[in-house]
């Protein structure tokens, strides 16, 4: 039975596609916690995206389809509001059956329930108790609609702790956009501002940063509301509020005062204690760059959490088939460049890691040894010799022929040049006119 191979690759978050149209309703990860905690703490720099696990992707037809959906969800979510290409590490399998792609992802109900009713929770708590409130502000005529993407921000941060004047939390106006509770035209118009070069921008950051999140949750072109200003509105209140240092096309909470998210007065989630329950974020090991082979069973790192199962219990929490590297117990590993492709074989196959074509040095040592030892700027792979003379006569006659094949070009090279030397002066010789060359006559 063939199996196709894995590898690791880097891919830009807007080239994966979702491969379920929709997620849990509570908007949770598996071991509870809440998808807008997890972005949060990616707007705030707490984790960054190599932090998360590595993606479980498939490639069909020149297209990346994500397994991982929710993970998939924050990362378009932050990718929304930066203004730079965000590449994640993602385990790549080749696919060959077709698979139903979605670019935009809603919350999935029981049958018969609306999505009105259904909640966001955290750690198995309600997020938000309340009815959501939205200010009613002048709607009158005057307004223009504008397409979300094609407005930009004045400033690159936001109140530090994701609220607005009222102290209703901005993740509070999102979930109630994604669960149909209120459509975009129910927010209070933006106040825009045209300058010279025709860009659009919002002096309203916060309710555009909110707009610009809830694009990844439907399929339709999100509008909003605007009031478009002139540059003497307020006192030339425009020229006071651009401060974005990047055209408006990226903005994160501020670093100072309460660096964490409030909804009305209230911290929107739970400080986390020093209980078996806590999670770290990281996936790295320590003095390591390497983010880890091993994809967790959880989407959120639960291999990190303390090991709560009874000892008489015998744990073996991830299948031989979805290790990214099968090595016998005698196989020393090291770390691999990122740059790499790194291949899962399951163990009825007989491996091979390194084809004889791209063979660097064969040499016999009594076991494999993936521990690279480095000299100067290279690195050297050590691997079994062949075990058939033949194999090995081969690999000698490949490289003597590759010697004398190179040889043979750089000699032809010289020649070459040799002769159109020759050529060029001969040229410029004789047809240069005989009046500067008067001893000719003669």
């Amino acid at each position: 039975m063939y199996v196709s191979p894995r590898f690791e690759r880097r891919i830009d978050v807007r080239r994966l596609l979702f491969t379920k149209p929709t997620i849990n309703a509570e908007m949770v990860f598996s071991d509870g916690r809440s998808l807008y905690c997890t972005l949060d703490d990616l707007l705030r720099g707490n984790i960054k995206p190599a932090d998360l696990p590595l993606l479980d992707v498939r490639f069909i037809d020149g297209r990346y389809y994500s397994l991982n959906t929710r993970v998939l969800v924050v990362l378009k979510m932050y990718q929304q509001l930066c203004d730079w290409d965000i590449s994640v590490l993602c385990t790549v399998k080749y696919g060959y059956e077709r698979m139903a792609a979605w670019r935009s992802i809603r919350l999935s109900t029981e049958e018969g329930e609306l999505l009105s009713e259904t909640y966001a929770t955290h750690k198995g708590e309600m997020l938000f108790t309340d009815d959501l409130e939205i200010p009613q502000e002048n709607r009158s005529a005057g307004t223009v609609v504008r397409a979300v993407q094609n407005l930009s921000f004045t400033h690159d941060t936001i109140d530090s702790r994701m609220a607005f004047r009222n102290k209703m939390s901005m993740y509070r106006t999102l979930d109630g956009l994604i669960r149909d509770e209120i459509i975009s035209s129910d927010l209070p118009p933006l106040d825009v501002f045209e300058d010279e070069n025709g860009t659009s921008y919002s002096m309203s950051n916060r309710r555009l940063t909110v707009l610009k999140l809830f694009v990844i949750f439907t399929d339709e072109e999100v509008v909003a509301n605007c009031f478009v200003r002139s540059s003497s509105w307020k006192k030339n209140k425009f020229s006071r509020a651009l401060t974005s240092e990047n055209s408006g096309r990226s903005i994160v909470p501020k670093s100072v005062g309460i660096k964490y998210p409030t909804h009305y007065g209230h911290r929107l989630f739970s400080e986390e204690d020093d209980s078996e329950e806590e999670f770290v974020y990281s996936s790295l090991d320590e003095g390591s760059e390497e983010p880890q082979r091993m994809k967790p069973p959880n989407p959120l790192q639960p291999s990190l959490v303390k090991d709560t199962v009874p000892a008489s219990v015998t744990r073996n929490p991830v299948p031989q088939s979805s290790v990214m590297d099968t090595y016998p117990p005698s196989v020393t590993r090291g770390p691999f460049p990122l740059s790499m492709d790194r291949v899962t074989v399951p163990a009825s196959v007989t491996r091979n890691p390194v084809p004889q074509s791209v063979m660097v040095r064969v040499t016999d040592p009594t076991s494999v040894t993936r521990n690279p030892t480095k000299q100067g700027n290279m690195t050297n792979v050590v691997v079994r010799k062949p075990a058939n003379k033949s194999d090995q006569t081969n690999i000698k006659q490949e490289g003597s022929s590759l010697r004398w094949g190179r040889i043979f070009a750089c000699s032809t090279c010289f020649i070459l040049l040799f002769f159109s030397i020759l050529l060029t002066g001969y040229y410029f010789i004789n047809k240069t006119p005989e009046k500067n060359y008067p001893h000719r006559n003669s």
